[in-house]
């Protein structure tokens, strides 16, 4: 994630150690000052943010075995430090079958461009 654009969403994947898909995130994010947001193997993780969020602090992680109860945690805690109805979620595609990124016996990271 850079602090200068919380709304692009970069995805690792697919690799079988921490370090090689923390790499791989951060060498697809354009920008010099990316970070980490999250990292997670065997579950599914979600983004929400605030409504115009500006912080890497207002980045939201929802993670659980299923993808639905991921997205709902992500955005509970969103609504609960925000209120109701001032949150998105991130990165959701509307073809895909899960709006929420899963990971198998592999390690998946969240970051954003």
């Amino acid at each position: 994630m850079t602090p200068d654009n919380l709304s692009s969403l970069t995805w690792g994947g697919g690799d079988l150690s921490e370090s090689a898909t923390s790499t791989k995130a951060l060498n697809a994010c354009p920008h010099s000052n990316c970070r980490i947001v999250a990292s997670f193997a065997n579950t599914c993780g979600m983004v929400a943010l605030p409504d115009g969020g500006k912080r890497i602090e207002d980045v939201f992680i929802g993670l659980d075995d299923d993808p639905e109860v991921a997205i709902d945690k992500a955005y509970r805690s969103c609504e609960q430090k925000f209120g109701k109805g001032r949150c998105h979620y991130l990165g959701r595609e509307k073809s895909a079958k899960h709006t929420a990124f899963c990971v198998g016996y592999d390690y998946g990271i969240y970051s954003t461009k």
